[in-house]
This record gives C-alpha cells, structure tokens and sequence, in this order.
C-alpha cells in the first residue's frame, strides 16, 4: 500500500462508511432468527419457571 492510499478524501470515507454500512446491515439479515411469538399463557409458565431458580 502507498502512502496516497492511507489518506482518504471525503468522497472515499463516505463511499467507505457507505460500503461498511451496507455490509454490516447484510450480515445482520443473515445473522436473523425467526422467533415464534409465545401467547400471554406461556410467557408466564416461562416467568414462574424461570422464578424457581432464583428463590
């Protein structure tokens, strides 16, 4: 790498902010996990469940 390259202008950082966050919203949609939505009944057996351990 030169040294011209290690100074970025201000159309090469918002280009490269640009890119980063583009990628980083990628990663992120992959990265997603579809999780069920539980009904009000088994939020709370999980909550009392959960309660038990830490009595």
């Amino acid at each position: 790498m030169t040294l011209r390259h290690t100074f970025l202008g201000p159309l090469e950082k918002q280009r490269l902010s640009f890119l980063l966050e583009k990628s980083i919203s990628r990663e992120a949609q992959m990265c997603q996990v579809n999780v069920p939505k539980m009904s009000t009944n088994q939020n709370v057996l999980v909550r009392e469940f959960l309660w038990m351990f830490f009595i």
